[in-house]
């Protein structure tokens, strides 16, 4: 989100949720339990690909 300059309220609209439930997923435990099509929607707004979503922290100590 930082890196595209969004907040909780920009990648609601974007992703199509409602506030409350991208803060929800914001959290460690309810991101590791989220659907395959809900990270897909993510990946797609960050131009990334899924599994570098779900390996962020790999993909950040590349980088």
């Amino acid at each position: 989100m930082e890196k595209n300059i969004m907040d909780v309220s920009l990648l609601a609209d974007y992703a199509g949720l409602s506030r409350w439930k991208v803060k929800k997923h914001l959290k460690p435990g309810r991101f590791a339990r989220l659907k395959e099509d809900i990270l897909q929607r993510y990946a797609d707004i960050f131009e990334i690909s899924l599994s570098e979503l779900k390996n962020f922290e790999e993909t950040l100590k590349n980088k």
